[in-house]
């Protein structure tokens, strides 16, 4: 984004980039965001070498970098001020903070021949390249990991960021007044449970949330939606499952 600005850039041959100006100034904090979107991209391209808690953290500072993001990018969202976004060619930064260092050589690579971007075939990689990359792998990578977190809050914290993230960008593509959320019939049945004060038991078993599903389901194929009055009695009679008012 910056560079196709400040240029001079490297377009794929054959190919033109044009862009829109005037365009508002990129303050420091705004920069360092941008950086941070990149890096969560890139350290999610990979397989599952990163302990879920790592991949966690990506996505919370994702989701914060989104934020900061997005006052910028409504009014110069590059999509719609960089027409041709996806052939400027990237040229991969050279290795300069220690602790990379440190690890690349202790990892027997040689930092100061080593360049390119994961997962990229050639040292230097379109937008357009980085773009098919992310799609393909970042989603394997998050549904991965999302499998791993399912039944803890940090899971629960990291999936959040991801939607909130999802929803941001959205937003930024097709209007706030566009998007309209449409939530998982299960998401809906756990809102209900939640916002009157009740949770599932610590004892409930992982065949008892799997009858859940498929009650609520079920229900939702016949177009049914329960309130929480009878909802309770419902899951207890066909799952067991005893909901238990929190005391917070």
């Amino acid at each position: 984004f910056e560079e196709a600005f400040t240029g001079p850039v490297r377009v794929l041959q054959g190919k033109q980039v044009r862009v829109k100006w005037p365009f508002q100034d990129t303050a420091g904090y705004e920069f360092t965001a941008m950086e941070a979107l990149e890096a969560c991209q890139q350290l999610n391209t990979g397989g599952q070498e990163l302990s879920d808690e790592d991949h966690i953290k990506s996505y919370i500072v994702a989701n914060m970098a989104s934020q900061i993001l997005y006052p910028l990018f409504q009014l110069n969202h590059p999509l719609e001020v960089i027409e041709g976004i996806e052939n400027i060619i990237r040229t991969p930064r050279p290795v300069r903070d220690p602790s990379t260092k440190y690890v690349l050589e202790e990892a027997g690579i040689d930092w100061r021949t080593r360049d390119g971007f994961l997962h990229a075939e050639y040292g230097q990689s379109s937008v357009g390249e980085f773009m098919d990359i992310g799609f393909d792998l970042n989603t394997k990578s998050f549904l991965e990991v999302a499998e791993n977190i399912k039944h803890d809050y940090k899971g629960l914290a990291g999936s959040q960021s991801v939607n909130d993230f999802a929803q941001n960008s959205l937003a930024l593509l097709e209007g706030e007044d566009e998007v309209e959320l449409d939530f998982h019939p299960v998401e809906k049945a756990i809102f209900t449970i939640m916002d009157n004060g009740y949770q599932f038991g610590l004892d409930t078993s992982d065949s008892q949330l799997d009858c859940f599903v498929e009650t609520v389901m079920a229900l939702d194929a016949s177009d049914i939606s329960l309130s929480l009055k009878d909802l309770k009695p419902f899951i207890l009679s066909q799952c067991g499952i005893e909901l238990i008012f929190a005391e917070y």
